[in-house]
């Protein structure tokens, strides 16, 4: 992480950006949706400039099963959710959800804001709030995806 940290801002929003769309992918794999119950910088490394998972000993497309939204309970060190419990007895998009904040906690709070272009600290704000909130993938892919295009 120190190494990152010491890369151009472009290097970070970049490695993050490709997060972006391996989490994405992770969402909607062939698989169905697969977390990363490991996930921490030590499991990813950057291959041309792309973020690649390195470790997928402790990857699962299991969603949680549930009888209600009490079971759906997601526990980290700073935040706790308690996401919706489906009529089909999966908690929902649990597994998306986990690597969202996930990424959140690890990556985009230490890499995307800190020497940010002033033009682009708004919508960056709104997409790390996003992730800390923990709100659904697809806006986070779609505003980065947006981000991505203006800063090029």
């Amino acid at each position: 992480m120190i190494q990152l940290l010491q890369t151009s801002w472009e290097d970070r929003f970049h490695i993050c950006f490709s997060l972006v769309q391996l989490l994405h992918y992770l969402a909607h794999s062939p698989l169905g949706s697969v977390t990363l119950l490991d996930f921490r910088p030590r499991q990813f490394v950057i291959v041309d400039g792309e973020l690649k998972v390195t470790d997928l000993d402790d990857a699962s497309n299991e969603e949680t099963f549930c009888t209600s939204n009490r079971d759906c309970f997601m526990e980290f060190p700073a935040r706790n959710f308690t996401l919706p419990c489906s009529v089909d007895g999966k908690c929902q998009s649990m597994n998306e959800k986990r690597n969202l904040y996930n990424a959140y906690r690890f990556f985009f709070t230490y890499l995307l804001p800190h020497s940010a272009p002033s033009s682009l600290k708004p919508l960056l704000d709104v997409i790390v709030n996003a992730t800390g909130k923990n709100i659904q993938g697809i806006f986070l892919y779609q505003a980065s995806k947006n981000l991505h295009d203006s800063a090029l």
